[in-house]
């Protein structure tokens, strides 16, 4: 069952702020297991492409905001362990990561130029 979201939009909000986040940067990618709450960075002209590659057999969700205003979310949705959104982040954004089981990991790529091949 999916919730409504406006309630969904402030569960997420919820926890975004309820958890240090880690900061994403530029054309890298990082592994984690330990945070589920990042800053994507700001970039002013064109898009960011954000990919996500699940390390472990797990179904977690991946949530981004990319507006200042809180109101702009979006679910990335996967397909054989990869998931990959691409989107405007003039002012930066956030990922939040719900349901990761423990024990789970995950890579996350931000990229100016496209796909970010990840492990």
């Amino acid at each position: 069952m999916l919730l409504p979201p406006p309630l969904l939009l402030s569960l997420f909000v919820l926890s975004a702020h309820a958890q240090l986040r880690l900061p994403l940067k530029l054309n890298d990618i990082i592994t984690s297991a330990l945070s589920n709450s990042f800053t994507i960075p700001t970039q002013d002209q064109g898009e960011l492409t954000i990919s996500i590659a699940l390390c472990s057999p797990s179904s977690p969700q991946f949530f981004i905001i990319n507006n200042t205003e809180l109101t702009d979310l979006h679910e990335i949705i996967f397909q054989d362990g990869l998931g990959i959104w691409k989107g405007l982040f003039p002012a930066g954004g956030v990922l939040v990561v719900e349901n990761l089981p423990p024990g789970a990991s995950f890579e996350v790529g931000v990229s100016t130029s496209g796909l970010y091949l990840l492990s």
